[in-house]
């Protein structure tokens, strides 16, 4: 039997369906200009690449991580954690998270003994109360008679999405997948730890990384993994996650450059200084942070960028590996240490509700004498909530360089460059926005019974977290800036 053989045309995708379906009916199918498609050595057919990606130094590979061989600069990498129930697990609130658990707990228990008596006949699936998120895993530990009990420990903060940490219970059951996480940062017992995560392979969005030193969540990014300084053994004894074969590469290419000089070589576009190194040689956590450094840098994530959409990334060498160690370290102190970064000067502007809502009712009537649909086009007056709160926005005019936080305050003086940080299609500061947003939970147990959250309880702590991810997306952008100067 001969190969299979793949021959590829493609119409303009600014053509519309009409205009496709014309152009087929006047194009006999011998007359079409196909081209004969040959894969790549990956079995790739389309888009394919034109570049040095093979030759570069493989951040991960899983025959690194089993043990099987050597060949990669990390031994072990991790997807954060899958819940498969975030809003029984994810809570602002400590106490209401705590309650959810103990709900969840109850029921589940409740369960378990109700199938242990029962004829078990019924197939799981529809036996179980539908009052809890149940998943098939959930319904195999209630056949194993599985006994899940909450643990203090397990309450901790967790990295949900970028620059936005949220109270989370993590435990065995309850969580869907922990996958590697109790080797890197802990379950019952946090570890201390950095890693970088970074867009898994089938991202649809631009690359993205993001440092941090907790555990986070499976979509902390696009379909994330990350990269461990370190790993922990069974016992806890801390192990490099960098391996030797890593470190060997590095040292063996900067034969010239492996002592790192003395003179004030290095810029740190932060504060604006020339930083003086001692001397010393390549050490582990010089290549995490030059790993951080090339992952942010624009012109890498541009010539390699339909390669790490396929596979994970792999490292050039670049010319001054102190420098971009230097800018790496830099990125990973800013977003790893952004709750404590310098908030930056924002303007405040806080307008008593009574008269925010005077000028909302006063526009209103205006429109509604030039138009007799206005009321469908700008519906009721302003709501608030149960409790008369001003009424959430959290609404960003990057044009004008201002954020409304609600009916009565906003901020503005917001730089332009505060929004080209971005990861994904979001902004830093968009993230926080939208993360703080009152919205309806989707499970009806938890919009029933504990939907608590307010955003007038966070309201000022959110507006700090602005200002502080503002010092962080201007001083990103400053590195990445500099990365593009060379």
């Amino acid at each position: 039997m001969s190969k299979a053989q793949i021959f590829y045309y493609a119409l303009s995708d600014d053509m519309r369906r009409k205009d496709k379906l014309n152009w087929f009916r006047q194009n006999k199918l011998e007359n079409i200009p196909f081209t004969h498609l040959q894969p790549d050595e990956k079995h790739n057919w389309v888009n394919l690449t034109d570049n040095d990606f093979e030759t570069l130094l493989p951040v991960a590979d899983k025959e690194v991580k089993l043990g099987r061989k050597e060949g990669a600069i990390f031994d072990l990498y991790s997807q954060g954690i899958k819940t498969n129930r975030n809003e029984w697990v994810y809570d602002f609130n400590l106490k209401t998270l705590g309650e959810k658990v103990q709900m969840f707990s109850k029921v589940f228990e409740k369960e378990k003994q109700r199938w242990a008596e029962s004829d078990k006949k019924m197939k799981t699936n529809d036996f179980v109360d539908r009052t809890i998120k149940w998943t098939a895993e959930l319904e195999d530990h209630m056949v194993k008679a599985s006994k899940l009990t909450i643990n203090e420990q397990c309450f901790r903060f967790v990295l949900y999405r970028p620059f936005v940490k949220i109270h989370s219970y993590i435990a065995e059951i309850i969580t869907h997948r922990l996958y590697y996480n109790r080797k890197i940062f802990g379950i019952e017992k946090q570890l201390e730890n950095k890693a970088i995560f970074f867009s898994g392979i089938g991202f649809s969005k631009s690359f993205q990384c993001f440092a941090t030193r907790t555990i986070a969540d499976y979509d902390l990014l696009e379909k994330p993994q990350c990269l461990p300084l370190y790993r922990y053994d069974a016992t806890g004894t801390r192990h490099d996650n960098i391996t030797d074969w890593g470190l060997q590469q590095f040292r063996s290419h900067y034969t010239t450059e492996a002592i790192e000089p003395a003179s004030p070589v290095c810029y740190d576009s932060v504060n604006d200084v020339m930083v003086e190194y001692r001397t010393r040689q390549i050490e582990k956590e010089d290549i995490f942070h030059y790993t951080y450094a090339v992952l942010h840098d624009p012109a890498y994530r541009t010539k390699y960028e339909l390669n790490l959409k396929r596979e994970f990334p792999r490292l050039p060498f670049y010319k001054d590996f102190w420098q971009w160690a230097a800018w790496g370290k830099q990125l990973m102190e800013l977003h790893i240490g952004y709750e404590k970064a310098a908030p930056y000067p924002l303007e405040r502007k806080d307008v008593p509700l009574a008269v925010a809502r005077a000028r909302t009712e006063s526009s209103k009537q205006a429109m509604m004498q030039l138009s007799q649909v206005a009321k469908l086009l700008f519906g009721e007056p302003s709501k608030t909530d149960k409790l008369g709160q001003p009424k959430c926005k959290l609404k960003a005019h990057k044009e004008m360089g201002t954020i409304e936080i609600d009916e009565e305050t906003s901020l503005s003086g917001i730089p332009p460059a505060a929004w080209d940080y971005k990861l994904g299609n979001r902004s830093a500061l968009e993230w926080v926005l939208d993360q703080y947003k009152e919205k309806k939970p989707s499970d009806p147990t938890i919009a029933k019974q504990f939907n608590t959250y307010r955003f007038a309880d966070y309201k000022e702590e959110v507006i700090v977290l602005l200002q502080r991810v503002c010092t962080v997306s201007l001083g990103t952008a400053g590195i990445v800036d500099a990365m593009k100067k060379g």
